[in-house]
């Protein structure tokens, strides 16, 4: 990494929108974990840092194809 890019992600890291995200992530990450073992960790359900899923009508496949036309 540059030292201009370092800079830069230091002060992404300090984005109001970031800390906001950061706090909801910190208040409901565990309940939604909680509530994923409770439900026997389906396989629809998605949880990681990029997405959060959680019906089993993933379209995604979908839309690559249509879109890769």
């Amino acid at each position: 990494m540059t030292t201009k890019q370092i800079i830069l992600h230091k002060i992404n890291d300090y984005h109001p929108l970031t800390i906001i995200n950061n706090i909801l992530k910190k208040l409901f990450l565990p309940k939604t974990l909680n509530h994923y073992k409770k439900i026997w960790k389906p396989y629809w359900v998605i949880i990681n840092d990029n997405l959060l899923k959680f019906h089993n009508w993933d379209i995604r496949k979908q839309l690559k194809k249509q879109l890769l036309k």
